[in-house]
């Protein structure tokens, strides 16, 4: 399994291991991946997490883990509509297939066009 401490960036430092070799209490934030003993892949990610809280992982022991989420450990009310972030599970026949899909940009809503510009001017000038 791959992952990164939960207060960790996406840039730092992952930690490779197995899993029941992970200390009991770790918690750990998405995205998660692991490669099963058949050789496919498995991943725990979120997607579209906008006004809402996102979420970590901490593992429990004997392959268990339970959601973490930021804003409040033991969970939250929430009264009102309410527009909840996907919570992904991706299942992968080899690691080709995980690097190539698409399902978080897919859950997630097209930019607005004031940002996807601003995005655009940037990769043009190398910022």
């Amino acid at each position: 399994m791959w992952y990164s401490l939960e207060d960790a960036c996406y840039e730092g430092l992952w930690t490779e291991n197995v899993v029941r070799e992970i200390p009991v209490g770790t918690r750990i934030g998405l995205p998660i991946t692991a490669k099963l003993k058949d050789g496919t892949y498995r991943f725990v990610s979120e997607a579209n997490v906008v006004d809402y809280t996102d979420s970590s992982v901490v593992y429990r022991g004997e392959g268990r883990f339970a959601v973490r989420y930021y804003a409040d450990e033991k969970g939250f009310d929430q009264e009102g509509v309410a527009h909840t972030p996907w919570r992904v599970l991706g299942s992968f026949k080899d690691l080709n297939a995980l690097a190539t899909s698409d399902i978080i940009r897919r859950l997630c809503p097209e930019p607005a066009p004031d940002v996807a510009a601003r995005a655009a001017k940037l990769r043009l000038t190398g910022v």
